[in-house]
């Protein structure tokens, strides 16, 4: 089967010069079905020689060649996103990629979180008034020490989060 371009990056861009990448694209061209010729094929043609007349109605080749060049340019960024496009489809996506299908391949994470008791490993201990000593307890730790406070009254309560459960939930096990 034969490839045939469908579409010719030449005259999109030459008949429509409002138009960005996102139109094309929504329009349905892309790298299969666009093309563009050499920058021969296009002189011939009436309706480019139209285009390009200078003041004294001849054919202006300089005001082409700029036109043409700046096709050319611009056709291989709209293939090479396109191929990007394609080619980032089928990559593997990351296993935290919450944009990606469910049909798209994911690789192993890199790293696996574990929940620790103390995150930070932080921890402080006192040894005399003005001094610190060895760490006996995380800051963490050490607020389960501290007692509760009602925070609808704002009062101290008589346990801590430490204590045997103080709050009532378990005291028909007594």
């Amino acid at each position: 089967m034969e490839n045939v371009q469908q579409n010719d990056w030449f005259a999109t861009i030459l008949y429509n010069p409002d138009k960005d990448f996102k139109n094309f694209k929504e329009a349905g061209l892309d790298a299969a079905n666009t093309g563009l010729k050499d920058r021969e094929s296009y002189k011939d043609i009436q309706a480019v020689q139209d285009q390009f007349k200078d003041a004294e109605g001849n054919f202006d080749e300089k005001l082409y060649n700029q036109f043409y060049d700046s096709a050319v340019r611009t056709y291989n960024t709209f293939v090479q996103g396109n191929i990007e496009d394609t080619f980032l489809r089928n990559m593997v996506k990351s296993p935290l990629d919450i944009l990606s299908d469910r049909s798209t391949p994911s690789q192993k994470p890199l790293f696996i979180v574990q929940k620790v008791s103390n995150p930070t490993l932080k921890s402080q201990g006192i040894n005399s008034l003005f001094g610190e000593g060895k760490a006996l307890r995380s800051y963490r730790e050490a607020a389960q020490t501290q007692r509760v406070v009602d925070y609808k009254t704002g009062k101290e309560l008589d346990w801590t989060p430490d204590d045997d459960d103080k709050s009532g939930f378990f005291d028909f096990m007594l």
